[in-house]
């Protein structure tokens, strides 16, 4: 009956929500990625996430129904962004190279300042692990979903190089799509804010690297 009336003003709360809960439930999302990042998912209990804000775990239920559903909250519309911003990207008029430049430009910044430390939470971690129950089953299907609009969107990228006679056809564009997020994706192992390179710098290198090795030879 307790966890039922919670449920209820929480849901409640989201629908008539004003500027201080939209403030605390932000605030509960950038600890939980802080904690998330730490210690990974699994090692990560509601009450770490209360403690680092000093609030009680009961406190989070009224924000969101559990850890699941704020994992889930806190990634999503990170990934989203991404595959947004690589599909926007492969429909513009610029030309193979400079998209290429961009969209690592695209991606470290994500993960380094828009969504940090988001989807370096969601990267280190297996979607179908945390999908549980409907909601979660539902949720690791659009993940999926989006992940897969975004290496079409790569691929598309590579596709059009090739067909311009900007990259080299040697190397087929699924696999150039998968060299692309396999350098991206690692960066969650070793990049901190603050630590050395520049996420723009990286960006740089990471594109120039790839460029150079890719660029059709006259």
């Amino acid at each position: 009956m307790a966890s039922t009336n919670i449920a209820r003003r929480r849901e409640n709360a989201r629908a008539d929500s004003g500027p201080a809960y939209a403030a605390r439930r932000e605030e509960i999302i950038r600890a939980a990625g802080q904690a998330f990042l730490a210690r990974g998912y699994e090692a990560t209990s509601f009450k770490d996430i209360a403690e680092l804000l000093q609030l009680d775990r009961a406190t989070l239920y009224y924000y969101f129904s559990s850890k699941q559903d704020l994992f889930q909250t806190a990634t999503m519309s990170a990934v989203e962004r991404n595959a947004l911003a690589a599909e926007r990207l492969a429909a513009s008029d610029a030309s193979p190279v400079e998209k290429v430049a961009e969209l690592f430009r695209l991606v470290l910044a994500s993960y380094t300042d828009v969504d940090y430390p988001y989807m370096f939470v969601f990267l280190g971690e297996d979607p179908a692990r945390i999908a549980k129950g409907a909601e979660g089953r539902s949720w690791a299907r659009s993940v999926r979903a989006l992940s897969d609009r975004f290496q079409d969107a790569v691929t598309q990228i590579f596709e059009q190089g090739i067909e311009e006679e900007a990259f080299a056809s040697e190397v087929p564009p699924p696999i150039l799509t998968q060299a692309v997020i396999g350098m991206v994706n690692e960066t969650r192992r070793w990049f901190r804010p603050g630590k050395g390179h520049s996420a723009e710098a990286i960006a740089g290198f990471f594109s120039e690297t790839l460029i150079q090795g890719i660029r059709r030879r006259q």
